[in-house]
């Protein structure tokens, strides 16, 4: 998972952060919490994303369930 490139896709109903919509980066961190099995990421935005109040931010952590998986590390390390 780490390396991974990832849109930002949010939740179908009640989607809080509507400012990542579209935002594309990879994963810098993987956990699956074991409590509940939850998969999180923490992701670095190719381009900063200006977050509510005008602030811009390179990186965040989010449910991997907001996530559409464009390319795993496994693919993009692959040779041709």
């Amino acid at each position: 998972m780490l390396g991974a490139i990832l849109k930002y896709i949010g939740r179908r109903v009640d989607e809080r952060y509507p400012e990542f919509i579209g935002a594309v980066g990879y994963v810098t961190s993987y956990t699956k919490r074991p409590t509940d099995q939850s998969e999180h990421v923490a992701v670095t935005w190719f381009k900063p994303v200006t977050y509510r109040s005008g602030t811009s931010v390179r990186g965040s952590h989010f449910s991997l369930d907001r996530f559409e998986v464009l390319s795993s590390a496994a693919k993009a390390a692959a040779p041709p």
